[in-house]
């Protein structure tokens, strides 16, 4: 799933939870998202009513270790500079689980 901003990503994931649909396994946000930015989306994500174990990971332009650092305390188990290279996703993953 691809989403342009915060709300409708959250949206989407309350509405699976209604209807007893999974979530995601692994969700990858932008830090900066129109609206709800990658930090207060990820709270709001680990704020739902549900057991699931997520991978949170987050893909920015900023290389500031304060936004990393927000990202992290938000959940984020990852945080990656863009270009988001798959190969270091899949390592992260890996030894999150």
């Amino acid at each position: 799933m691809t989403f342009v901003d915060g709300e409708d990503a959250l949206e989407v994931l309350r509405n699976r939870i209604a209807t007893g649909q999974p979530l995601p396994g692994i969700i990858v946000v932008d830090l900066y998202l129109p609206g709800l930015d990658g930090s207060d989306l990820l709270r709001a994500i680990s704020a739902l009513d549900t057991d699931e174990k997520i991978f949170f990971a987050v893909c920015s332009g900023s290389s500031f270790s304060e936004d990393e650092a927000r990202c992290r305390d938000a959940g984020a188990a990852a945080f990656f500079e863009k270009p988001l290279d798959l190969a270091q996703l899949a390592k992260a993953y890996e030894q999150w689980t």
